[in-house]
């Protein structure tokens, strides 16, 4: 009987793992996880991109039904915030900040209430207003909450908009602030963007301010665009369509620092800068 107890304790002794096997599945394990890694990082990231085209897509779409519903006019776009405007008629009236327990920042209900957004009505989804992979938050009741807002309208785009950063480096210069279709004229719509994602750190209101820069050596951010998706930005035009474009300076791609450092810095002055020259000619066109 002995014997065949210490038979049996050996085979199970046999049929178990040494240190040393132990280490080697640990390693292998770790190496495919490095290898898988890249992979499902670079395949969440395009994922979030899709997205993030198909809400700029659903922005425009909203925002030219509203044209089509109003006789040609496109959708006020007034800086500020329900309090400083005082009026509800603007494309969206919120500020982001990170302020804590205000409610701009994460009541997404706000984005489909027409009180809040003239686009409301033609929205079926608040979370077209965010870009998947935007993660900042706002604190509400102690607790980290995801900010509900990370899109913004071109500031020439929109009526009433500001066109005060337009010209700031040409004052000699009229630039158009696009309030009905009719104002298109010579600027192609498949040209002009309408919708961004904006930086976190840079987004308030619900306008972009753009400084048209004449020359390489003037060039300038004002607000400043997301880039997200591994340095690109998602974008909606007039036309109705929507892309991800990468920037190809890389000082177009500001660190994120969640504290609305580029808000309280402006401008942000980088000459030769080849992709702000790209966006003022996106922007709006002179009279």
């Amino acid at each position: 009987m002995g014997g065949a107890g210490n038979a049996h304790s050996n085979r199970t002794r046999r049929g178990g793992f040494t240190l040393i096997e132990l280490l080697v599945v640990i390693a292998i394990i770790a190496i495919l996880a490095a290898l898988l890694l890249p992979a499902l990082t670079k395949a969440k990231q395009q994922a979030q991109g899709v997205q993030c085209l198909s809400n700029n897509k659903q922005m425009t779409t909203a925002w030219k039904m509203y044209t089509g519903d109003n006789g040609g006019w496109l959708a006020y776009n007034i800086a500020g915030d329900l309090m400083d405007n005082n009026h509800t008629n603007t494309w969206v009236s919120d500020w982001m900040d990170f302020t804590p327990n205000w409610a701009d920042n994460t009541n997404s209900a706000r984005l489909l209430d027409p009180q809040y957004s003239l686009l409301a009505p033609y929205t079926a989804s608040a979370g077209i207003y965010k870009c998947p992979a935007d993660q900042s938050t706002a604190l509400e009741g102690g607790t980290p909450c995801p900010r509900v807002r990370s899109v913004s309208m071109n500031e020439a785009v929109g009526r009433f908009a500001d066109p005060y950063w337009l010209n700031y480096l040409q004052p000699s210069v009229n630039f158009t602030v696009f309030q009905k279709e009719g104002d298109y004229g010579g600027m192609s719509t498949a040209l002009l963007w309408v919708f961004d994602d904006e930086h976190p750190d840079s987004i308030n209101d619900g306008c972009l301010a753009v400084a048209i820069c004449p020359t390489l050596g003037s060039t300038m951010w004002v607000d400043v665009p997301a880039s997200y998706h591994n340095g690109a930005c998602g974008i909606g035009f007039a036309d109705g369509h929507a892309e991800i474009h990468k920037w190809l300076d890389r000082r177009s791609v500001f660190p994120i620092e969640y504290n609305a450092y580029l808000y309280e810095t402006v401008p942000h002055i980088q000459p030769n800068n080849q992709d702000i020259i790209w966006w003022g000619q996106r922007t709006s066109i002179a009279q």
